[in-house]
């Protein structure tokens, strides 16, 4: 029994050493001392190393600096292992004994010492290995790396090889021979599992440099395994001997790492912002500075039709679009949607001017076509909240201004304001800041649009309230005197504060938005710019309203009996003084100018009607020297608030119309046509009236009079010019007065008619005038 054993270990050591004898032609590299086998292994790897960079050479045309690096890196490579600078080469043993075992008829225990010796250098291999993993970072690495990997690949044909011989062999043979080579396939298992840890962390490496190194070396090595995946799987096809060799399909597990690399950073990315939206959207910005990395340093090391961009593009985009829909799903707030649109299209812009990537192209949407929905939503919720604002604002600023209980808030120039002004320019800021983030030009002009449907709206309030104010001024001026005036002067102020917020926005959208879209802002702010200076002159007029309004009695009181006998103009410029003293401390300069010049207007037209009135008696030429002694005392009032110049030419009028009311009977018509030559609009019948007011013109002589104002108006003809002060003036009274006027000079031609009829004496006639006379003279006291 013993005998059979004995023959049949015998038998299995025989076929054993057939194999290795028949294998050892395969993997010949020579058997000699230490410089034989530097001999033989040096130009092995040189030549391994000389095929990589012939390869290398064409796998990328699109970056030729990127390859003449490479190039370079991996000729330092061949050039370290020639010069024997890596000190691990020369205590390599001599594992190529092995399938030498027999050919030199060496027994079982010299094979076993082989297969120990190939376990030895492995060990010595797999001990660089370790060293390199503990700094992966380490610029040796790359020599390293393809260094192991052709020893690897050359063991590992070895031992296919051998295997393949073996195949008819009994199973035990073949068990046998796969115990030689279990160390093998382990430490092949290790380098495969350090390579994919090193595809794991492809882009730190490229971040610290070594695109062109470790990098390039991993490309190289995935490239050589999948050609021998590819002779491997031609064989199997073609030939009746079945290639021993395991695919090992690296490039589809390389890509297999990054994806899970990239769901990883992602998924970091998540855990660690995911509970603040805004925090999450912020922290996905490294993707525009990884994939730009991708592009200029990964992707040329790799041959062009592995794809690397494009792969490290859809995956990205794929996780992107996850975080996306996180936060869509989270119910964001119109700040988080308008940051979510605008950083969406800062993606696909980016995507496609720098990675030449169109959004059609990648999917799915990242907003799966909402983008339209979701900037609805938001102008709906802009809508709301400018509602809600706008309501609370206005009310409580009504609220102010109405009870009047306190003084206005003054700023650090004494300027009076209203409380609401600066809120509201806040939240306008804010929603306009928030959608210029959106990157949407047509969601800017859109929010733009609401937030001037907004502010005209309360625009139009103050209007409105303006006119409710001074009615109840009007009507109760007792109980609603207290600082209305300080109050309209704070809100003229806060409209100048919006115009000037208007323009700031104006400048910046023009410095940074196309032609076309600042066209359509333009025309919003121009008209809202409008809005707002109406809003300052009807707050200026309504000042102005309550002034005159006191002013009433006074300028009823001109050019009558009283205004001879008290200095009835010192009161108006006593009153408008105090007033103004008021406003100019606390109106903006702006306002306050306008104020005067309205004020002055408002003065020449209220001194015009003052002139018609119905107690008023003209009496010549007394009159004439305290009018202008009036408008001399007004001019220098005035000329405190307004240049000589722009004075002279508003007061004009009035001097021109006391010179026309001192002008003789016999050159009226002169008169009329220096006045109707600066002011075409001045109506006849006014003229003809204040004429009629003078105490030394008789009926008779204002007939003859009127009949030449009624000829030199003919020959002038209709004045189509600009409008004058006197289209400001009221008239109307001025027909009611004239039947009465009528009646008064039938009634004395209807006298005189009786007189002629009954051929009275001359002298009595002469009576009749007189009475007729006495009668107008009556009436203009």
């Amino acid at each position: 029994m013993e005998s059979l054993n004995e023959n049949s270990k015998n038998g299995k050591k025989v076929k054993i050493k057939k194999v290795f004898k028949e294998t050892y032609a395969l993997l010949k590299v020579g058997g000699g001392n230490k410089k034989k086998e530097k001999n033989v292994t040096k130009p092995n790897l040189k030549a391994y190393l000389e095929v990589g960079l012939e390869k290398l050479s064409g796998t990328s045309t699109k970056h030729n600096k990127q390859k003449i690096t490479i190039k370079e890196n991996m000729q330092q490579i061949n050039n370290s292992c020639l010069e024997e600078q890596q000190p691990t080469i020369n205590l390599l043993p001599k594992f190529n004994k092995v399938p030498q075992i027999n050919h030199n008829n060496v027994g079982t225990n010299e094979t076993l010492e082989q297969v120990q010796e190939m376990h030895q250098f492995i060990n010595r291999l797999q001990g660089i290995l370790e060293q390199d993993i503990e700094d992966s970072f380490s610029p040796t690495n790359t020599n390293n790396l393809l260094f192991v990997h052709n020893y690897l690949l050359q063991l590992e044909l070895s031992r296919d090889n051998t295997m393949q011989e073996a195949c008819t062999a009994s199973q035990d043979i073949i068990n046998i021979l796969r115990s030689y080579f279990i160390r093998l396939d382990k430490f092949s298992n290790y380098f495969t599992n350090y390579l994919w840890n090193l595809s794991k962390i492809l882009m730190p490496l490229a971040k610290n440099g070594q695109a062109s190194t470790v990098i390039s070396s991993i490309a190289k090595i995935i490239e050589i395994e999948e050609a021998a995946d590819e002779r491997a799987i031609n064989q199997n096809q073609l030939d009746s001997k079945k290639s021993f060799r395991v695919i090992k399909s690296y490039r589809i597990n390389f890509f297999y790492q990054i994806d899970n690399s990239i769901l990883n950073l992602f998924n970091e990315k998540f855990k660690n912002h995911g509970n603040s939206l805004l925090q999450l959207l912020d922290n996905l910005d490294f993707v525009f500075d990884d994939l730009i990395l991708v592009k200029d340093e990964i992707d040329p090391v790799f041959p062009s039709n592995y794809n690397i961009l494009t792969f490290y593009v859809l995956a990205y985009h794929r996780n992107v679009y996850k975080c996306i829909e996180s936060i869509l799903q989270n119910d964001p707030d119109t700040e988080t949607i308008l940051r979510l649109i605008g950083w969406v299209r800062h993606y696909y812009i980016f995507m496609e001017k720098n990675l030449y990537f169109y959004e059609d192209l990648m999917e799915p949407n990242l907003l799966n076509g909402k983008e339209q929905s979701l900037i609805d939503d938001y102008l709906n919720l802009v809508r709301s909240k400018f509602h809600e604002w706008k309501t609370n604002l206005i009310e409580s600023d009504i609220k102010e201004f109405t009870q009047r209980q306190n003084s206005p808030e003054f700023d650090s120039d004494n300027f009076a304001k209203l409380p609401g002004a600066p809120i509201l320019i806040s939240m306008v800021r804010q929603q306009i800041d928030v959608a210029m983030k959106s990157a949407s030009y047509q969601l800017l002009i859109d929010v733009v649009n609401e937030c001037c449907i907004m502010m005209s709206e309360i625009q139009q309030t103050w209007i409105n309230l303006l006119e409710s104010e001074l009615q109840r001024y009007l009507n109760n001026q007792e109980e609603c005197a207290d600082e209305i005036i300080i109050y309209i002067v704070a809100l003229a102020n806060d409209q100048l504060g919006y115009t000037d917020f208007i323009g700031g926005l104006l400048n910046q959208f023009t410095s940074s938005l196309p032609e076309e879209h600042i066209k359509n802002i333009n025309n919003l702010f121009n008209n809202l710019t409008n809005g707002f200076f109406n809003v300052a002159t009807n707050s200026i007029n309504t000042i102005l309203d309550i002034i005159f309004n006191d002013l009433k009695s006074p300028f009823k009181e001109l050019h009558t009996a009283k205004w001879y006998k008290v200095d009835t103009m010192g009161d108006i410029v006593f009153t408008l003084k105090d007033y103004t003293d008021e406003c100019n401390l606390h109106l903006k300069s702006y306002n306050f100018y306008k104020l005067m010049i309205n004020m002055l207007n408002r003065f020449v037209i209220a001194y015009l009607e003052s002139m018609r009135n119905k107690a008023v008696t003209f009496r010549m030429p007394h009159c004439i020297d305290k009018m202008r002694k009036d408008i001399h005392s007004i001019s220098q009032f005035f000329s405190q608030y307004i240049g000589a110049q722009e004075l002279t030419s508003r007061l004009d009028v009035i001097n021109k119309l006391h010179d026309f009311l001192g002008t003789s009977k016999e050159s009226v018509h002169l008169g009329y046509y220096s006045i109707r030559k600066s002011y075409g609009d001045v109506p006849r019948k006014y003229l003809k009236y204040i004429l009629s007011k003078r105490n030394d013109f008789d009926p008779i002589t204002m007939m003859k009079i009127n009949k030449i104002l009624k000829d030199k108006a003919a020959e002038a003809g209709e004045y189509n010019g600009e409008r004058t002060v006197f289209s400001e003036i009221v008239i109307k009274d001025l027909e009611k007065q004239k039947p009465e006027l009528m009646k008064d000079v039938q009634e004395a031609f209807h006298n005189m008619q009786n007189i002629s009829s009954r051929s009275l004496r001359k002298g009595k006639k002469k009576n009749y005038l007189s009475t007729i006379n006495n009668i107008f003279q009556n009436r203009n006291k």
